[in-house]
């Protein structure tokens, strides 16, 4: 699976130069020279012999028609060994119809777009409108491709990339699906956090699981907050619920039986503290202000007027 894109006129990139010998001008030039660059700097000069004594490398015999010099023309141009450039494939020479020659660069490259040099009237032999230089070379594909699992990227420089399927995910390496936040409207339900806020369907690290365990969680959401804690709240920490506190005492000493009035002691209305079960030791409501060490207290009556008192046993572990 490859993207290509097309950076030229020419579908392929390679650059192209066109001429035609004339119906009578290639009986007119004799020995006239062509020379030929190709885009690794190889150059071939090919020479017309319209004596018919066309013997040594790059020399071709106009013959007899312009269609018969273009077939020698392209002959060696083409010519393997050293005396053209079919080792090479540096130009490739055709020959469409007639006298009509078209030369093409082996690769497509911008270096391709070379000059082509004519010397001792050899333009002569050519019809008007003939090339005098390779043009419309470029990068087959500039922009390059990217092929998934595609294994060694080509030298032609059409790929530019390989990559395997899992590294061709997000650079981030997630794995499995994802839940993103969206914001609804009457026509599609939204999704976001219990929160409104921090991350949804995050993936906890090790060092910290966060599970959502009563006692346990620091976090809701990714986002830092103790409401999941032992005596959690919204609010930062737990409120102040304050102690036993002091009350005052009333000695009625006597009650007149036709008015329910009652007559006080000398003490009435003193402030005293509550007291534990013994009368007289202050004392605590470790019920209401639990900790660790009295994490509740129990009263209980068992076979005696006053009541007895104990603590649940002391928190241990972690």
């Amino acid at each position: 699976m490859a993207t290509t894109y097309a950076t030229s006129a020419n579908t392929d990139g390679k650059s192209t130069a066109t001429f035609t010998f004339g119906d009578t001008e290639f009986n007119d030039v004799n020995n006239g020279t062509c020379t030929l660059t190709d885009y690794l700097g190889q150059s071939v000069t090919l020479t017309i012999k319209n004596d018919y004594g066309a013997s040594s490398a790059g020399e071709f015999n106009a013959g007899g028609s312009a269609a018969a010099c273009a077939a020698n023309f392209i002959a060696e141009v083409n010519r393997t060994g050293g005396d053209g450039f079919g080792d090479s494939g540096g130009i490739v020479a055709t020959n469409p119809s007639g006298g009509v020659i078209v030369l093409t660069a082996g690769i497509p490259t911008p270096s391709a777009n070379t000059t082509i040099v004519f010397a001792a009237s050899f333009e002569s032999s050519l019809e008007s409108g003939y090339s005098t230089a390779f043009t419309g070379g470029a990068a087959g594909n500039e922009n390059g491709a990217t092929v998934l699992h595609g294994g060694n990227v080509d030298s032609s420089k059409t790929v530019t990339n390989s990559k395997t399927l899992r590294g061709n995910l997000d650079a981030s390496a997630v794995y499995g699906s994802k839940v993103t936040a969206i914001t609804g409207t009457k026509h599609k339900p939204g999704v976001q956090t219990s929160k409104g806020s921090g991350a949804l369907a995050y993936q906890p690290a090790a060092s910290d699981p966060q599970f959502l365990m009563r006692g346990y969680s620091s976090k809701i959401n990714n986002v830092a907050s103790t409401a999941l804690q032992i005596a959690g709240a919204d609010a930062a920490g737990r409120g102040d619920r304050g102690g036993v506190v002091k009350t005052h005492k009333y000695n009625i000493t006597s009650i007149a039986y036709n008015t329910g009035f009652a007559t006080k002691g000398g003490t009435a209305g003193d402030v005293s503290n509550f007291v534990k079960s013994d009368g007289s030791t202050a004392a605590s409501d470790e019920a209401l202000e639990t900790s660790r060490s009295v994490p509740g207290e129990l009263v209980f009556h068992i076979g005696a007027k006053v009541p007895t008192q104990a603590d649940y046993s002391t928190k241990t572990g972690g």
